[in-house]
């Protein structure tokens, strides 16, 4: 009856393991930051199209759509003729995790992962002194990691 029982046992602990296992909808989201009335601005410029075309600081700087094969010199601008509008995140989709990062009162900078790829995308906001303008805009693509190595003196 012993072996029967410890089998049991071992079962239910390896089910208690992954039931207790963080799950993606726990991953941290962080909330919209209020500086600025942000949240509101945020909450516009991705719900009304107008609104949104208004607050972006055309030329955009930024990095190019990653399956673009074209060459560009050192920065690159989005156009307001091919801008593709942009929707809410969803932070009912556990394949994505959003966090901002205040830089300072008048700048902040949104990153959205995908989790399983790596992939990201990077949107930068700055504050007028009026109101809120997207200043930078880097579609989903691989992260660059550059190395600068030091040399010795």
């Amino acid at each position: 009856m012993a072996p029967k029982f410890d089998g049991l046992m071992a079962l239910g602990f390896i089910f208690l393991l992954f039931a207790c296992k963080s799950s993606p909808r726990q991953q941290e989201n962080f909330p919209l930051p209020r500086i600025h009335a942000f949240d509101s601005f945020y909450t516009s410029f991705h719900s009304d199209s107008a609104y949104q075309m208004r607050h972006i600081l055309f030329p955009l700087e930024g990095l190019p759509e990653a399956m673009d094969t074209a060459r560009y010199g050192a920065v690159y601008y989005w156009d307001k003729e091919t801008w593709r509008l942009h929707r809410p995140f969803d932070p009912a989709d556990t394949t994505f995790v959003r966090q901002f990062q205040i830089i300072d009162s008048t700048l902040i900078r949104e990153v959205i992962a995908h989790l399983m790829s790596g992939y990201r995308l990077e949107r930068r906001y700055s504050f007028t002194g009026k109101d809120w303008q997207l200043i930078y805009y880097a579609p989903l693509r691989q992260p660059v990691r550059i190395e600068v190595e030091i040399p010795d003196r």
